[in-house]
Parts: C-alpha cells; structure tokens; sequence
C-alpha cells in the first residue's frame, strides 16, 4: 500500500497489572494496589521489511517496554542493577542478500542505539552480526 516490497508489522500492549486483594494468609499484606510483577504497563513491538528485489531483504525492527518490577510489594525501584529491571527502547537493523545461487549474505545489528538496560542481568549493548551461507 504504502510501498511495493514493504511489509509492516506490529503490536502495543497496555495492561493495569494491579494486585486486588491478596491470599488472607497475612505475609503479603502490603501488596495490595501494587503491581503483578514482570509485567510492564507498556508494551510494544514493530518490524518494517523491505524488499527492493525478490533476493534482498533489509529490516528494522524495534521493541519497547515500560517499567516492570520483580517483587511483589514493588520496592525493587532501582534501574541500572543488577536485580533491577529497566524501562527500554531497542532497534535493531538486519538485511539477507541471496547474491548468486547457493550463496546468501545476512548481516546486522541489534540494539543499534546502543542502550544500556537491565533486566534482572545487564542486556547486551550494540552487537554487529554477519554470516555467509551455502546451501547445497
């Protein structure tokens, strides 16, 4: 529609994760009102493929997610930790070129802004991929 070649896909979550009541056991009497952990309020993803001849493909892709906590009380509040998890915004860039026959180049690279997050463990930062295929 907008392109010829272009393929658009995508998604966007919204969830209000928030705990109701809890087991009347009494240990987690501080949870109400909090929210679900590891389940952001935000969520969303998007991949854009183009394809200029039927052998080449180049995308770019991105994935967003708000904040989310790990405990269920909520008072894991610091970001940039180990244990932490982060709010994060992500592109990555990739292309496949079928240049001759049996060949195929594919290359890319994730994380092409280079943040730095955590979930749980620090995530990697910019990283360069290629690989050259033969297929017999």
């Amino acid at each position: 529609m907008l392109l010829s070649g272009l393929e658009l896909s995508g998604s966007v979550t919204y969830v209000d994760s928030r705990i109701l009541e809890d087991s009347g056991l009494g240990q987690l009497a501080g949870t109400v009102g909090k929210k679900a952990p590891y389940v952001p309020m935000w969520r969303g993803s998007f991949v854009a493929t183009y394809r200029p001849r039927q052998e080449l493909a180049i995308t770019l892709g991105g994935r967003y997610s708000g904040q989310q906590y790990s405990t269920v009380d909520n008072i894991d509040t610091n970001p940039n930790v180990f244990g932490g998890f982060d709010e994060f915004f992500v592109l990555d860039a990739h292309f496949n070129w079928n240049f001759y026959r049996h060949w195929a180049l594919s290359g890319g690279v994730d994380n092409v802004l280079d943040r730095k997050y955590f979930l749980y463990h620090p995530f990697p930062q910019r990283t360069s991929v290629a690989a050259l295929k033969l297929t017999l």
